[in-house]
């Protein structure tokens, strides 16, 4: 019989010298003048209200291509949430884990959806998981994280799992307008994991893939205190560099200040460079959407960073290197599954 609770359990979290770089300028009456200002500017000159249309239009446009989640239809998310919780219940993990519905209040005000299953053997010992999905999935789509949960079924050991969306992504509230605030989305679970599940530093485990690996290694990077573990499954050195990439030499300048000016810039490296805990970096040479030349795995590498274990990746012809889940995967230097050493970093 499945076990979750019927309501949510909810959290509020604060602004803290760890994100209050990412916090908006406060509501004042100098701001509002500022807006009125120029808001009536606009209406009389309309080449500056159209540029500021043009502005926003770029800055939506920039938000649905860095998380096209958010354009995931009332329809499609209903479909994925009776697909979830149809698979839960006729699966072993209602019987091995308990399940609990988040509403996750970041410090400007935004419900993020989440939830946390926890192993009906969970001791003060168990490890917890954080997951930073990619950016085309809401934590709905299992398929990224669930091998884990049947790994520790299949292993007969315990671990806890905290899953989430970011703003606009799923059942979180708002929109994402910048990658600030996919950091403070990032920045409210950790909140939540240290301060309401009260799960010490060096039993919380960051699992980040792609888009998750740039929000989660900034998340992570202004946590000097952090002792736990973080594993970067085929993430970048930082947006700027993947969209410079994808985008043709006579418009990389235009893309380049786009998402300079518009704050969309997550600077993984840089970012991942302070973690000092143990770190786990995945990668595969074949990866189309992030190669090697732009991923944190090169970059990380390129910079001595220490105290990183990496790993290789090869899949079947037939996946797309950057999308296939890992469980589909094998390691290129053994030749064996990546899950078994992936796990034992979790669970060691």
């Amino acid at each position: 019989m499945a076990a979750i609770a019927t309501t949510p359990l909810t959290f509020q979290a604060l602004w803290h010298p760890r994100n209050i770089s990412h916090k908006p300028a406060a509501a004042t009456f100098g701001h509002g003048l500022k807006w009125l200002i120029y808001t009536i500017i606009s209406v009389v000159i309309p080449i500056i209200g159209l540029i500021r249309i043009i502005a926003w239009l770029l800055n939506r446009f920039t938000a649905g291509n860095v998380i096209p989640s958010n354009k995931l239809s009332l329809a499609d998310k209903e479909s994925l949430s009776q697909e979830f919780e149809m698979r839960w219940n006729h699966s072993s993990f209602a019987s091995r884990f308990e399940r609990t519905s988040l509403k996750m209040r970041t410090p400007d005000g935004v419900v993020l959806d989440g939830t946390h299953i926890k192993s009906r053997h969970a001791t003060l010992a168990t490890p917890t998981v954080v997951i930073f999905q990619p950016n085309p999935c809401i934590y709905k789509h299992d398929t990224w994280w669930k091998w884990m949960a049947e790994y520790c079924i299949n292993h007969n050991v315990p671990c806890n799992f905290v899953l989430f969306d970011y703003r606009g992504s799923g059942d979180s509230e708002s929109q994402a307008d910048s990658a600030s605030n996919l950091i403070v989305d990032g920045d409210t679970v950790l909140q939540f994991v240290e301060d309401h599940l009260r799960i010490p530093s060096d039993k919380t485990v960051v699992y980040s893939y792609s888009l998750g690996g740039g929000v989660s290694a900034e998340v992570l990077g202004a946590l000097p205190h952090f002792r736990g573990k973080y594993i970067s499954d085929r993430s970048f050195c930082s947006v700027e560099a993947v969209v410079r990439y994808h985008t043709p030499i006579c418009l990389s300048l235009f893309t380049t200040f786009l998402i300079r000016s518009l704050n969309w810039n997550l600077q993984a490296a840089a970012a991942f460079a302070r973690i000092s805990a143990r770190k786990f970096v995945i990668s595969h040479p074949e990866d189309r959407v992030i190669p090697p030349s732009i991923s944190l795995a090169a970059a990380a590498q390129s910079q001595f960073v220490p105290n990183v274990q990496y790993m290789l990746l090869r899949s079947p012809l037939w996946f797309d290197p950057h999308g296939v889940p890992l469980d589909y995967c094998f390691d290129r230097g053994t030749g064996s599954l990546p899950i078994e050493p992936v796990m034992q970093f979790i669970l060691s």
